[in-house]
């Protein structure tokens, strides 16, 4: 699948969100085979404790990642952020997720604040992703 069809099955995930900006995730195996997917949710989890979150709800990476049945290797996580409009939004898994995210995934790709696509991966040591701090890494 091409990245715009991830984009419109991400829209249409979206809708059975009751949310004002909704959080999609995939995770998908070689790009192409979907294994698990996600969405931000006020439900609790104890894996958020675990990873350290500040508050304790289900963020779109960890919900798609607690779905996966057993540990896999070339994984790409695929996030996106709809706004109440339909406009896609900055989606970069935030401080809490992105530590694990970048030892579980070998390609991360997220819609931006400018609502296009960016994309990093492992191979690049996660150029492009913005770190603790809030600055970009590389880019």
């Amino acid at each position: 699948m091409e990245i715009k069809d991830w984009i419109n099955l991400a829209r249409i995930v979206a809708t059975t969100v009751d949310r004002d900006r909704v959080h999609i995730s995939f995770i998908v195996k070689k790009k192409t085979r979907l294994l698990t997917i996600g969405t931000n949710a006020f439900k609790t989890h104890p894996l958020t404790h675990k990873y350290g979150y500040m508050m304790p709800y289900l963020h779109s990476e960890l919900d798609a990642f607690r779905k996966l049945r057993h540990p896999q290797d070339k994984l790409t996580l695929l996030n996106f952020r709809f706004s109440k409009t339909g406009k896609l939004g900055m989606a970069q898994p935030c401080v809490y997720c992105l530590p694990w995210c970048t030892t579980v995934f070998d390609n991360i790709v997220y819609s931006n604040h400018l609502g296009e696509i960016s994309e990093s991966t492992r191979s690049s040591n996660w150029e492009c992703l913005v770190g603790p701090n809030g600055t970009p890494q590389g880019c």
